[in-house]
């Protein structure tokens, strides 16, 4: 590998320099160590969604939409996450509590605030569905999926103090920008995430797929597994949205025959996350 362009920067620094750690962020971590309970009830989600008053009234609002709407009006917070169902909680106080996350233009990646958002929940749903495909935790892999690119955002932000009109190149799938990040830094926009993610406390169930997601490690342990899950859900994303699910590029049909996914289940996973994606917007738009 030739020398990186910046030798200087380690995930550590570009991590240090995101500044103070996020409110949300906090939520989004207790929120996943919650889910890791078997005692955990819906009235222990609601104190954890209460700390963020903004969150909270997101949450009341929404289950009080046409989306979830019941015979009478949700007046609390509770009410609200019995309405939306246990289920259904993880999904939704993520994706409402990540969104000040993860909606912010990447300039060096070409991507708008709403192209960052729009990635970000796609591969969290496709990655929810093939950990319950594959046999994998749903929630983890969720969590796993929407906050997998987070570490281009500190590279961007570094990137563009250095060259206001730089743009990097995308190689497609699947490992678009991987190449163009490794020539800059000599890792990955994936282990900045992972050290972001650890410098904000979140559990290593988390951290660890993250970290391994741009090594070609397959060595059985859950870890690799949730690799497994989140790789194809970035391919599903991919089909469904760019490359469509007709002829498939030859890394997706190995990825998939890799996992014992059907070319016809792989397609109808592409349908189910655009249903799933379109859903998304509704609620983000309340």
């Amino acid at each position: 590998m030739n020398n990186p362009a910046y030798p200087e920067c380690t995930p550590q620094t570009l991590t240090e320099s995101t500044g103070e750690i996020p409110s949300v962020a906090f939520i989004i971590s207790g929120l996943q160590r919650l889910l890791a309970s078997p005692k955990t009830s819906v009235a222990d989600v609601g104190e954890l969604v209460r700390l963020d008053p903004s969150l909270a009234a997101r949450i009341l609002k929404i289950s009080n939409s046409v989306l979830y709407r019941g015979e009478e009006k949700c007046n609390s917070i509770d009410e609200s996450l019995c309405r939306v169902g246990f289920n259904d909680v993880h999904r939704l106080v993520t994706m409402v509590a990540s969104g000040s996350l993860i909606a912010k233009p990447l300039e060096v990646y070409g991507m708008s605030a709403e192209q960052a958002w729009h990635h970000s929940v796609g591969c969290a749903l496709a990655s929810q569905h093939m950990a319950e495909i594959l046999g994998e935790n749903p929630s983890v892999a969720y969590t796993v999926g929407l906050l997998h690119a987070l570490g281009r955002q500190p590279i961007d932000t570094f990137l563009l103090r250095k060259d206001e009109e730089m743009l990097l190149s995308d190689a497609g799938t699947p490992d678009h920008f991987a190449a163009a990040e490794t020539d800059l830094f000599g890792f990955t926009q994936e282990t900045v995430t992972a050290s972001l993610l650890e410098y904000w406390t979140f559990p290593e169930l988390i951290t660890e797929p993250i970290g391994i997601l741009a090594s070609t490690t397959n060595n059985g342990t859950s870890e690799s597994r949730m690799k497994a899950v989140v790789d194809i859900a970035r391919m599903v994303y991919d089909c469904s949205f760019f490359l469509g699910c007709r002829d498939l590029p030859g890394p997706v049909e190995g990825a998939i025959e890799q996992v014992n996914l059907s070319v016809g289940d792989f397609r109808d996973l592409c349908g189910q996350l655009r249903e799933d994606v379109a859903r998304a917007i509704e609620i983000s738009h309340f």
